[in-house]
């Protein structure tokens, strides 16, 4: 046993330590993480990483791990880190490539397809795991989110008021698992032609729509707006529930500040790279619902 190896004894399960056979560092480039690979001497892979769980996530967090959902990548292990708030979680390998957007100008029957498939997947997940309980947001915690340093306070009083306006119903929903950090990039597309939701550092019980918090306002390329006009549409079935926009762009604007919370952190100068700017101008001050990507997508190509 080399001494990589022996160093991770008391991270790893013994019956996962007993079949590894070698252990190589890869980097994560997005997220600027550390994640392991493990080669069993069976050549089954694992994927070993050090996450980031509050105390209130993570009774969820090892529930929903141990239900085996299809379509989510299968969590083997997980323990503490023996650091505050720290967790190793051993998960599987899943070999594949990520999925590909579906351009405009070069439609592929076949892409869409997998778009359709992963709405189905994930249309599956939220309703077959839907629970009796219901969020729980008062204007104090969402005062206490957006108190933030690098948003100024006409933002802060702009966002407040639209998300109060939008308790009573988003304290009306139920909750389910959801994957909480769906975006392209974390939709795997197996050789098999399966697929497969990766990076469940976010799995949590909450509203189905926080899901589409990247499909609907934090879409990082342009390339990637049909795409997410597909899956929406898809999942849907082309028939957008009427209160689907001011739900998730609720969830959002809360999805936003964590991100920028998380990389003003990381920054030298304690500026996030993400702006709200963005977000707030596809709906013009939030004076509009629906983002304008949206709405002109919509008048090119109506139904899918």
């Amino acid at each position: 046993m080399n001494n990589l190896i022996s160093n991770y004894m008391e991270i790893l399960p013994k019956e996962i330590l007993q079949r590894v056979s070698s252990i190589n560092d890869i980097e994560s480039i997005e997220s600027c993480s550390r994640y392991w690979r493990l080669v069993s001497s069976d050549r089954v892979v694992y994927v070993l990483k050090k996450i980031y769980l509050s105390p209130c996530r993570v009774r969820d967090f090892i529930r929903i791990s141990q239900c085996n959902i299809p379509g989510f990548q299968k969590i083997i292990h997980i323990c503490s880190a023996n650091t505050i708030n720290e967790y190793w979680v051993l998960s599987e390998w899943v070999p594949g490539n990520t999925i590909s957007p579906v351009f405009i100008s070069k439609q592929n029957e076949e892409h869409k397809g997998q778009i359709k498939k992963v709405a189905d997947i994930l249309r599956n997940i939220h309703l077959t795991n839907q629970t009796n309980e219901t969020a729980f947001w008062t204007e104090d915690s969402l005062r206490s989110i957006l108190n933030c340093s690098f948003l100024n306070k006409n933002t802060q009083e702009l966002l407040l008021s639209y998300m109060v306006d939008k308790l009573p119903i988003i304290q009306s929903r139920h909750c389910t698992i959801v994957h909480g950090d769906m975006h392209l990039r974390n939709i795997i597309v197996r050789e098999d032609g399966n697929i497969t939701f990766i990076d469940m550092d976010d799995i949590q019980y909450g509203d189905p729509y926080i899901d589409f918090v990247y499909a609907s306002n934090l879409i990082r390329s342009a390339d990637e707006y049909y795409t997410y006009y597909l899956l929406l549409n898809y999942y849907f079935e082309n028939e957008i529930p009427a209160d689907f926009w001011s739900i998730v762009n609720f969830y959002s604007i809360i999805k936003a500040i964590n991100i920028m919370t998380s990389e003003a952190e990381r920054s030298v100068d304690g500026l996030p790279i993400l702006s709200m700017d963005g977000l707030i101008s596809q709906h013009k001050g939030f004076m509009v619902e629906q983002p304008l990507w949206y709405s002109k997508l919509h008048k090119m190509f109506g139904r899918t």
